[in-house]
């Protein structure tokens, strides 16, 4: 079981990953999302209802697995959750989701440090 220091360390390094490779991903995938009928936000704006709803929704889901374990777990899950959905998510939407998550939930703040500036 991972302890704080590690899931810390991950999570630093996940958002230390350069975006532009992974969104150059994401666009290559999203006709095969379309495909299998997901709507796939390609452009991600925090100012744009729908982009807003589907990064809260991730954001229910990242607090739900928080809560359903202790707290090192519970992250772990989170972390676990966000990797996955990189690869089916705008991942500006989901470094959104991701943020939000640990700006308000109480476990989730033992990762503000986290974020790089």
């Amino acid at each position: 079981m991972a302890d704080l220091t590690d899931v810390r360390d991950r999570a630093w390094s996940l958002f230390l990953e350069p975006s532009p490779p992974r969104r150059a991903a994401f666009r290559e995938a999203a006709p095969e999302l379309a495909a299998a009928g997901e709507e796939p936000i390609e452009t991600f704006s925090a100012f744009n209802r729908r982009h807003l709803e589907r990064a809260m929704q991730l954001v229910a889901e990242m607090m739900r697995l928080a809560n359903a374990s202790s707290d090192e777990k519970g992250l772990q899950d989170v972390l676990d959750f966000y990797e996955r959905m990189r690869d089916r998510e705008n991942p500006d939407l989901v470094d959104y989701a991701l943020m939000a998550f640990i700006t308000h939930h109480p476990r989730g703040r033992a990762l503000v440090h986290v974020i790089p500036p």
